[in-house]
């Protein structure tokens, strides 16, 4: 039980590029005042991705 606490902590403090980026882009898009389906087509995505 103790080996998998540690492990799930390990975990947490782990940040992966991805979803660094994907924070990133939540970050940049909850503090514009584009609308989400604009800054989608911008940075060449759909918004079903975000």
């Amino acid at each position: 039980m103790l080996k998998l606490v540690k492990s799930e902590n390990k975990n947490k403090k782990i940040i992966t590029s991805q979803g660094f980026k994907k924070s990133t882009i939540k970050f940049y898009i909850n503090n514009s005042n584009k609308s989400i389906s604009s800054i989608a087509r911008n940075l060449g995505l759909n918004q079903e991705t975000l």
